[in-house]
């Protein structure tokens, strides 16, 4: 079987390759799961940054929070910039916008030409991070320009037995378990979000704690779980 390419790959390709030590310099995530988005981030922020350089060798941003809009000029001062005590600079851009369609963004072509420039320069000494809800395959130039020398990695929702899974792992670990129905139905009033599910895991487990069991029922999300707004 032949292996996979960039374009294909999935959070556990990242992570498998992550837990390699195979670390690229460039990663695009796009999807809607962020907590699995953060999970890939923290993995590489681990094993390229020293603690006491972080705040000069790790950069994090999110424009979708700022008015500004960013640009290849900055990116490219960035990245350049060598590390002070890390093993590389590690950038992280998130909702950048840069890869959205050209009609929805102000970004000109000639800005698109820059970036790709970058994007196939980036030195040995860094490590840029690119998380998007949205990447637009129509361009195509710059989409070619990510999977030849970085990864292009689709970070979706997991489906609904991954998400089981994962729900019953993570309750294992305050020693809780919850029933078959009583899972499906807190899965589906937090919309499968990872992220969402997280902090009310954690209220649940801090709810039984108290009331001295350790099995989750329906009761139990539709009394303390978030509400069912359907």
């Amino acid at each position: 079987m032949a292996a996979k390419t960039n374009s294909e790959m999935k959070f556990n390709d990242v992570l498998s390759k992550l837990r390699k030590g195979d670390i690229s310099s460039l990663y695009v995530f796009e999807g809607e799961e962020e907590y699995l988005k953060e999970k890939l981030i923290r993995s590489i922020e681990k094993l390229l940054i020293d603690p006491s350089g972080r705040e000069i060798d790790y950069v994090n941003i999110n424009y979708g929070e700022k008015s500004k809009k960013i640009t290849p000029a900055y990116i490219k001062n960035e990245v350049f910039t060598p590390p002070f005590i890390s093993k590389r600079k590690l950038v992280v851009i998130k909702n950048s916008g840069l890869f959205s369609s050209v009609k929805k963004t102000d970004i000109k072509n000639d800005e698109i030409k820059e970036l790709e420039g970058v994007l196939s320069s980036i030195p040995e000494s860094a490590c840029i991070i690119f998380s998007e809800n949205k990447i637009d395959k129509r361009q195509k130039g710059l989409v070619d320009v990510i999977k030849k020398n970085g990864i292009l990695a689709d970070i979706s929702k997991p489906d609904i037995r991954t998400i089981r899974t994962w729900v019953v792992k993570e309750l294992e670990r305050y020693g809780l378990k919850i029933q078959p129905y009583a899972c499906d139905i807190f899965i589906e009033r937090n919309e499968s979000s990872l992220m969402q599910m997280t902090g009310e895991l954690d209220k649940l487990a801090l709810y039984l704690k108290s009331s001295g069991r350790d099995i989750i029922t329906k009761e139990d999300i539709e009394n303390i779980g978030i509400q069912d707004l359907k």
